[in-house]
């Protein structure tokens, strides 16, 4: 009889994480990845500043609306992703969410930007679906390395996250032809700086946020039941 509601317990504890990442990932392919052009120019912008592979051609000058809704978008995105991550390891807490914040910002921002940095719009790139696929195998390889190192016990396991955190950048980022861009080089690498910093900002914040969010909201389930 104690095996059903225990069952049940446990998909409920896993379900809902699962669902708030699929979620994410639908949010964040909408607004990050979708090759409708509407959509595309609509979240330029966002894209760029996010930064993710963005197609080459010239947008159409984005709203502050449609750059907004985008930017949304894909906040609620990796803040679905945060409060999987932190569903799935309690308890949560704004100095857990930090640090979830800090993963975050290594996952999704840090080691993509290694192989394909941060661009002005105008700047030489190679083929968009290459850089995607790039682009999700690195997330993905680092999201696995980063998990690997943090929680396994053995070292065998922990050198297989380092292996995991290097894989993408042996294979190597698609790169175009020829480098440049129309912006100057100048206005390049400040840009590049500006993103690290805005990003490393905007993960932290997030993830204390979502970390004191949940914390309120499982401290006031626990009252009313």
């Amino acid at each position: 009889m104690s095996s059903i509601p225990q069952g049940a317990a446990v998909r409920a504890r896993i379900g809902a994480p699962l669902a708030a990442a699929l979620l994410g990932f639908a949010l964040l392919y909408v607004a990050g990845f979708a090759h409708i052009d509407a959509v595309h120019d609509g979240a330029h912008d966002a894209r760029h500043s996010a930064p993710l592979p963005c197609q080459a051609h010239d947008a159409a000058a984005p709203s502050l609306l449609t750059t907004a809704i985008a930017n949304v978008a894909l906040a609620a995105a990796f803040a679905l992703f945060l409060g999987a991550a932190l569903s799935l390891r309690p308890p949560s807490n704004w100095r857990r969410g930090l640090l979830w914040g800090a993963a975050g910002y290594v996952v999704f921002f840090v080691a993509p930007s290694l192989g394909l940095p941060p661009e002005l719009p105008g700047t030489q790139s190679a083929a968009l679906h290459d850089r995607q696929l790039w682009w999700f195998g690195c997330v993905a390889f680092t999201a696995l390395g980063v998990g690997t190192i943090a929680f396994a016990r053995h070292p065998a396991s922990r050198v297989a996250g380092v292996l995991l955190l290097i894989a993408p950048h042996v294979l190597g980022a698609p790169q175009p032809v020829a480098h440049g861009g129309t912006a100057p080089a100048a206005l390049a690498s400040e840009f590049v700086r500006a993103t690290y910093l805005a990003n490393a900002v905007f993960w932290l914040a997030l993830g204390g946020l979502v970390g004191a969010l949940l914390d309120r909201f499982t401290s006031a389930r626990r009252l009313t039941t």
